[in-house]
């Protein structure tokens, strides 16, 4: 079951978001402010958080920079919710990771559409990384066989053009 952290200080948009997850199946995770979000995130490793832009202690903004920064915690997709219509607070949460908005007043069906979306992503992320961390396996297991190859290439297993598609060949 997908875990999602609700981040938000306004208690009828979290029972709104809370209700509507919870009977698409979502196991629910709660914060009220910035500093819980990323306690939360730390302990629990949510696969998704929804966070408020505007509360009290930490913003969203910066809460969402805290977790970004952290390599453990770079994938897990942001949703900024936000009544704010400036365009450098949107490329500001660009910047520190955000991956998607939703505007105040709430549009649940929207939210929904972007959850299912990020998720969907996430899951092909992760799936391509667990693939190429048991190529590595195999490879480093049995060293003794032939490389991996595409058509005489080797097939590279690490860097960051290591997607499918994407072929690095020796000395060309």
């Amino acid at each position: 079951m997908k875990r999602i952290l609700i981040v938000d200080d306004e208690p009828d948009i979290v029972d709104l978001i809370k209700n509507r997850l919870e009977s698409s199946g979502y196991e629910i995770l709660l914060a009220s402010n910035g500093e819980e979000a990323i306690k939360m995130t730390y302990q629990e490793m949510p696969d998704l958080i929804i966070m408020d832009q505007l509360m009290p202690k930490m913003d969203g903004i910066k809460a969402c920079a805290l977790i970004k920064v952290d390599m453990r915690y770079l994938h897990i997709p942001i949703i900024m919710l936000t009544a704010s219509a400036n365009e450098s607070d949107r490329r500001l949460s660009q910047e520190v990771g955000v991956n998607a908005f939703c505007n105040k007043p709430l549009n649940i069906k929207v939210l929904m559409q972007k959850i299912d979306e990020l998720i969907a992503s996430s899951d092909l992320l992760r799936n391509a990384r667990e693939y190429r961390a048991s190529q590595v396996r195999l490879k480093t297991s049995n060293e003794t066989s032939a490389p991996l190859t595409d058509y005489g290439r080797e097939i590279p297993l690490g860097g960051s053009r290591n997607l499918p598609g994407f072929y690095e060949t020796k000395g060309v």
